[in-house]
């Protein structure tokens, strides 16, 4: 996935969000649980976890990226 494009979509998913930041899922899963990252937003249907480009740009910078 590499870069994401503003306006391309409302809503990332975990997979998608930690292969736009270069880690796998269960590491951007662990940073969140540990407080390395902020906790993501929560689909209100599913309680899926969800990500925008603006929380992707946002961890990017946490990451040193």
């Amino acid at each position: 996935m590499g870069t994401l494009e503003p306006g391309q979509k409302k809503y990332f998913t975990a997979t998608e969000a930690a292969s736009a930041l270069g880690i796998s899922k269960q590491t951007l899963l662990r940073y969140e649980i540990r407080g390395i990252f902020p906790k993501a937003h929560r689909n209100q249907l599913n309680h899926w976890r969800e990500y925008t480009a603006g929380d992707i740009q946002e961890l990017q910078k946490l990451m040193g990226r």
